[in-house]
């Protein structure tokens, strides 16, 4: 129970980081006449100038799964209208993607109470592979469906609540590989 009340916490202060990010950028990116498509985990609270999209967003959401979502143009039902991804991407100008931090966390072991991690270094890097492999497919087939749309990344954010340096690494890591996929906030 106490490890769901950790995870909870943490869950809450990166929502808090995520739309602060957001809230930055919102005078730097959105005009009266933009449309937003948020696509991965949903960051709720945001607060753009700007109709929003989240029709495709879920908690947890891992990059091999938005990808699938991407690639197959998934379809939604929303007030009885089928609603497709490539339509939506088609009339944003603007989408912002959060994915990233379940791909590693959830290779992470974590002992909230003794402040420290298990993982297998391998499998962790091999994700970390697929991640970014994964992040460039995503934005490459949203600029297939829309070709002037303007990508932002949102950085993953550091998910333990105490120092690890080889965390930290791999967190540091991915948001510079990010740089040089889209747009990093």
């Amino acid at each position: 129970m106490k490890h769901k009340k950790i995870m909870l916490f943490c869950i809450v202060i990166v929502v808090i980081i995520i739309a602060s990010f957001i809230s930055v950028i919102k005078y730097k990116t959105t005009k009266q006449d933009d449309f937003i498509v948020m696509l991965g985990n949903d960051f709720t609270d945001v607060k753009v100038n700007a109709p929003i999209d989240k029709t495709f967003v879920s908690n947890f959401m891992e990059s091999d799964y938005l990808l699938k979502i991407v690639t197959n143009d998934a379809s939604k039902i929303v007030d009885e209208k089928v609603l497709k991804i490539s339509a939506l991407v088609k009339k944003s100008n603007i989408a912002f993607i959060s994915i990233g931090t379940n791909d590693i966390k959830n290779q992470v072991k974590v002992n909230e109470n003794l402040k420290t991690v298990s993982f297998d270094e391998d499998i962790v890097n091999r994700k970390i592979e697929i991640l970014l492999f994964n992040v460039n497919e995503i934005v490459n087939q949203l600029k297939v469906f829309n070709p002037n749309i303007n990508i932002y990344l949102l950085k993953i954010e550091y998910f333990l609540n105490y120092k690890n340096e080889k965390i930290e690494s791999y967190v540091d890591l991915i948001n510079q590989k990010y740089k040089n996929i889209a747009n990093i906030i």
